[in-house]
């Protein structure tokens, strides 16, 4: 098994994994680290478990960067494979640009939701004639059941997935009513933004869905080194070892 696999391999809590990648990195350099990412994706091609579920946290950890809006370790990285003559590094560190972007000066359509609307689902206003604790017992009940957050939510739910703004969408996806089908429906939208298909991967609960991934590394408008290094761990079908993912 490859250095870097065997670091990973076993580590099924995602943060723990991603900040195993990274003290990877600080200790090895990014021309060690390069190398030992070299022989990781070969692994990964060739089909092997651990090397696909190594790829898939350095999948995380890379949309987790392109989230903070940090890509110098990302082109770095790119820049080592360059010189060193690792192929598979050159080729998915090349370079975060979209396959597709927004004509200039165009934007996504707006859908009339304020960006910081109130969208969990839980009544926020007192009926009128309603007492104070008939309020709180009601809003008990809405957060612990679901289906009736998603109820309230039914007409505003098919445009807020098409929302234009990443912030907007980064919230969407944090509410417990989402479904695995509304977030695979906002990886997949097109037209988009790198922005808002990098809101989806760097959330854990969604890049753990196998169509999650496979919509975000089909994406044009996803940053390439992310569709690349999806497309590396195994972004079809059910990859990578059945702790971190399903």
């Amino acid at each position: 098994m490859f250095a870097l696999a065997h670091r990973l391999d076993g580590l099924v809590d995602l943060p723990v994994a991603r900040a195993a990648v990274r003290a990877r990195l600080t200790e090895r350099g990014v021309d060690g680290f390069a190398r030992e990412l070299e022989e990781l994706l070969a692994g990964a091609a060739a089909g092997g478990r651990a090397e696909r579920r190594g790829a898939f946290v350095v999948a995380s950890w890379v949309a987790h960067i392109l989230a903070a809006g940090e890509r110098a370790e990302l082109d770095a990285l790119g820049r080592s494979g360059e010189t060193a003559g690792l192929p598979l590094v050159r080729a998915v560190f090349a370079s975060c640009t979209p396959r597709a972007a927004l004509p200039p000066r165009a934007r996504l359509a707006e859908v009339g939701i304020p960006v910081y609307a109130d969208i969990s689902g839980i009544p926020t206003r007192r009926w009128k004639g309603q007492s104070l604790e008939d309020w709180r017992i009601q809003r008990e009940w809405f957060t612990r059941s679901l289906p009736m957050r998603l109820f309230r939510m039914r007409d505003l739910r098919p445009r807020a997935i098409l929302h234009h703004d990443p912030v907007f969408i980064a919230r969407l996806l944090d509410q417990k009513w989402m479904s695995a089908r509304d977030a695979v429906a906002v990886a997949a939208r097109r037209p988009s933004s790198a922005a808002i298909v990098v809101a989806v991967a760097a959330r854990d609960r969604w890049l753990r869905v196998a169509a999650v991934r496979e919509a975000v590394a089909e994406n044009p408008f996803a940053p390439a080194v992310l569709a690349r290094i999806l497309w590396a761990a195994g972004a079809r079908g059910k990859p990578i070892g059945t702790s971190i993912d399903s």
